[in-house]
């Protein structure tokens, strides 16, 4: 008996060191964390080097400088875990309030522009006629601007709904090639599969679009030359759904460029012959006075 007791010891200890060894630098500084040893969890977290799970270690980053009383480098933390995943909510019941009220507040300033940049992609990926590859990114797209820190945002109705016309034609395309490959698949003698032909697609053509008359403040003004351009988005009907300044012209001419700009009026772009939503940069040349 006096002997299995030492025995059953070594035994323990290997399996403790064995574990120790198998356990991750993140785990390692969650139970610091759980501890209250705040500053050992960040040093681990700072000094090791991680190959996924970047929106949690953000996360205890953020937890233990929040325990340091550093809050602005604790919301630095949250941004960074919010643009490695846009997604990532850490569950409520695991974090204090006042973290969710940092994830809330950091998502509500990020997802608008990763929203954008991923409509972008998407949007190049189609007119590429890439429709397999820019339709799960136009669906991310509208995910984030539906998220619930962005949902009442009247800012993002517009493109929320340009995204959605886009998301609904990539459907309509996978719908019609799935219809042609079972008529294909139950064809007796089946002819060769041509390649789907990639969408028509049409611009807007500009029906009524005229610019403001030019008013240089001074004759300094009226001697030199302004450029820019204006973006507009254009519904189904043609008509202009809102407007944004790609690139000011001059900040005297930019307002009442904008309000002629919800004026103008289009031929609407057409998907294969159906009317779909779209945007159109205009762009705009102030001359001098001859």
């Amino acid at each position: 008996m006096s002997r299995a007791v030492p025995a059953l010891l070594a035994l323990l200890l290997a399996a403790a060191g064995a574990a120790a060894q198998t356990s991750t630098p993140l785990d390692q500084a969650k139970a610091l964390y759980a501890e209250a040893s705040y500053a050992e969890a960040l040093a681990l977290l700072d000094r090791s080097e991680f190959q996924n799970g970047f929106e949690q270690v953000h996360q205890y980053r953020a937890l233990c400088l929040l325990g340091l009383g550093r809050s602005d480098e604790a919301l630095a933390s949250v941004k960074l875990a919010v643009a490695a995943d846009p997604f990532f909510v850490p569950a409520a019941a695991d974090v204090p309030p006042r973290l969710i009220a940092m994830f809330d507040a950091a998502r509500a300033e990020l997802l608008p522009d990763r929203a954008r940049e991923v409509f972008t992609e998407a949007r190049e990926l189609f007119q590429g006629g890439d429709l397999v590859r820019a339709r799960p990114r136009f669906e991310t797209a509208l995910r984030l601007l539906n998220d619930p820190v962005v949902e009442d945002d009247a800012d993002l109705a517009d493109l929320r709904l340009l995204v959605s016309g886009f998301v609904d034609l990539t459907k309509s395309a996978a719908a019609m090639e799935a219809e042609q490959a079972a008529a294909e698949a139950e064809a007796a003698a089946p002819p060769p599969v041509v390649p789907a032909a990639p969408p028509v697609v049409r611009p807007a053509v500009p029906i009524e679009q005229d610019l403001p008359p030019w008013r240089p403040p001074n004759r300094e003004f009226a001697s030199v030359s302004f450029s820019g351009a204006i973006r507009v988005f254009i519904g189904v009907d043609g008509r202009v759904t809102s407007a944004a300044m790609d690139r000011p012209v001059h900040p005297t001419y930019d307002p009442a460029l904008l309000a002629a700009a919800r004026s103008w009026r289009y031929e609407p772009a057409t998907q294969d012959g159906r009317p779909v939503p779209s945007e159109r940069v205009v762009v705009v040349d102030l001359r001098p006075n001859q």
